[in-house]
């Protein structure tokens, strides 16, 4: 693996440390997209770290791991994207008005 591409997945895991401050930050007016956002920035950090680390140095005490990287890492990014959905289409709590 060359080093662009390890650049360009660190600086994915960059945002997502961006995101989960963010989250953090606003936690009290927003709690159920923060919640969201929080788990879909760790397992983005998840899927960068299982894919950048192992794909960057194999040896052969993680061969099975470094066999299935891949799968972790694209499922890990999945789970991470259904978060980001759940967090956009989340409504904020709707005030009902007195009759």
């Amino acid at each position: 693996m060359n080093h662009v591409v390890l650049l360009r997945e660190w600086s994915y895991c960059i945002v997502s440390v961006v995101g989960i401050l963010l989250a953090l930050t606003r936690w009290k007016r927003h709690s159920n997209v923060s919640r969201l956002l929080l788990i879909a920035c760790l397992f983005n950090i998840a899927s960068v770290l299982v894919f950048s680390v192992v794909d960057f140095k194999p040896t052969l005490w993680n061969a099975w791991f470094y066999i299935n990287s891949g799968y972790l890492s694209t499922g890990s990014g999945v789970v991470a994207t259904g978060f980001f959905i759940a967090a956009c289409l989340s409504q904020r709590p709707v005030k009902s008005e007195s009759l």
